[in-house]
C-alpha cells in the first residue's frame, strides 16, 4: 500500500528540529514531496513486469532501457545511498518488542505499535524541546512511517512489515543506513513476485516497491 502523500502530510507539518532528525536519518529529501501526486498502479504494473530483475533495467516501448541504480534513487528520492546494508528478519526478539512497548506506550497485548501510534509520536508537539530519548523515539517512528507508506511493502493495506522491526529499534543503525538499496532490493523481490504471478496466479497481484520512484 504506497502513499506519499501520507509521509507529506505528515512530514509538512515538521518544526525546524524534527526536519533536522530527518536530515541526521537521512531521508531529508522527503520533505519536498508533493502534495496529491498520483500514482499509477497500471504503470507501476507495467513497468514491474517488463524489468530484467538481474540487470536492474527496464525496457521502454521504444526499446530502450532505463537502468535503476543507486545514484537515481538518490538522486530522485533525495535519500542516503551509503552506509551499512538494512537487515531484515522474521524473527524478532522479545528485548526489541519490549524496547518498542516502552517508546510507544504500547500494552503488551500489541506486539509492535501501528501505525497511529507512530502518526502521535511524529506529530506530537514537543514544546519543552526533545530529550535524547525523544529524539529516538521520533526516529524509530519516521523510519517505520517510511517502510509503511513509501518504501511500499506488497500489502493489500499500509502497516509496518514485521521483519524490519528488529533492525529499527535501534536509532544507531538508522544512523549509518543504505535507504537507497533498501528501495532497491524491495523492487527486485517485487518485480520477481510480479513476474511469478503473472504464470501462476494472475488474478492476484500485489504490487511492492517504491512507486515515486518507478
Amino acid at each position: 500500500m504506497f502513499s506519499s502523500d501520507a509521509v507529506q502530510e505528515v512530514v509538512s507539518t515538521f518544526c525546524p528540529k524534527k526536519l533536522e532528525i530527518l536530515q541526521k536519518l537521512g531521508l531529508s529529501g522527503l520533505q519536498y514531496l508533493k502534495p496529491s501526486f498520483h500514482n499509477s498502479r497500471h504503470l507501476v504494473f507495467w513497468l514491474l513486469k517488463r524489468m530484467n530483475i538481474e540487470k536492474m533495467q527496464i525496457k521502454l516501448a521504444d526499446g530502450s532501457f532505463v537502468q535503476m541504480n543507486h545514484d537515481s534513487v538518490s538522486r530522485i528520492l533525495g535519500i542516503r545511498s551509503t552506509g551499512a546494508q538494512i537487515n531484515i528478519s522474521s524473527k524478532v526478539s522479545q528485548y526489541v518488542e519490549v524496547r518498542l512497548q516502552e517508546h510507544f506506550g504500547t500494552e503488551e497485548s500489541k506486539d509492535f505499535p501501528d501505525l497511529e501510534d507512530l502518526q502521535k509520536v511524529l506529530c506530537r508537539n514537543y514544546s519543552q524541546g526533545m530529550s535524547e530519548y525523544d529524539e529516538e523515539t521520533f526516529m524509530i517512528a519516521m523510519a517505520g512511517y517510511c517502510y509503511a507508506y513509501m518504501f511500499g511493502p506488497a500489502k493489500r493495506a499500509a502497516s509496518v512489515p514485521r521483519d524490519i522491526w528488529e533492525f529499527i529499534a535501534y536509532p544507531k543503525k538508522l544512523l549509518n543506513c543504505n535507504w537507497v538499496g533498501y528501495v532497491l532490493a524491495v523492487l527486485q523481490a517485487s518485480a520477481r513476485t510480479v513476474q511469478l504471478n503473472l504464470r501462476s496466479n494472475p488474478s492476484s497481484i500485489l504490487l511492492g516497491g517504491c512507486w515515486l520512484y518507478l
